[in-house]
């Protein structure tokens, strides 16, 4: 039984290789997965699109989160 059914998640990664494997695994459990490789490309999907959770990476160039 997919424990994350329904759930809504927007991964933000700069490394491919991360986002997939998280993809992957809670596509696996349920969840409905989208990536960005950026903050800039993150924003502009939450323009249109309201996850239910979003996973990021805190050390991506670009970005200061401080």
């Amino acid at each position: 039984i997919p424990l994350l059914d329904d759930l809504y998640v927007l991964i933000v990664d700069d490394n491919e290789d991360a986002r997939d494997i998280a993809k992957m695994g809670l596509e696996y459990e349920g969840a409905m997965v989208d990536v960005a490789a950026s903050a800039a490309e993150a924003m502009v999907r939450l323009s249109t699109v309201q996850p239910d959770v979003i996973i990021t990476d805190m050390s991506m160039p670009g970005i200061s989160w401080r």
